[in-house]
């Protein structure tokens, strides 16, 4: 549709009442159309995922601090899965 027919067409669109949100049902957009049992397996599986790299991230700090302490000379602190340190 070129501009000139769209800007003849416009006051038509615009005269039409609101569809309101019955108008999405009959929508089919792959980006925001999606099903509720889709919806949570995504969200469980991201959230089994953060938990994963919360528990990476806690170890690598664990490796660090013991690193750090090691190279200054203090007394290495022996890690203890069930403290977390």
């Amino acid at each position: 549709m070129n501009l000139k027919e769209w800007r003849r067409q416009l006051p038509q669109h615009l005269a039409l009442p609101p569809a309101g949100p019955s108008f999405y049902l009959n929508v089919l957009h792959f980006d925001f159309n999606f099903d509720a049992e889709e919806a949570t397996e995504a969200v469980n599986r991201f959230d089994v995922h953060t938990k994963a790299v919360d528990t990476g991230v806690q170890g690598l700090r664990n490796v660090f601090t013991q690193v750090r302490q090691a190279r200054v000379g203090e007394e290495p602190v022996t890690y203890r899965p069930e403290m977390g340190t």
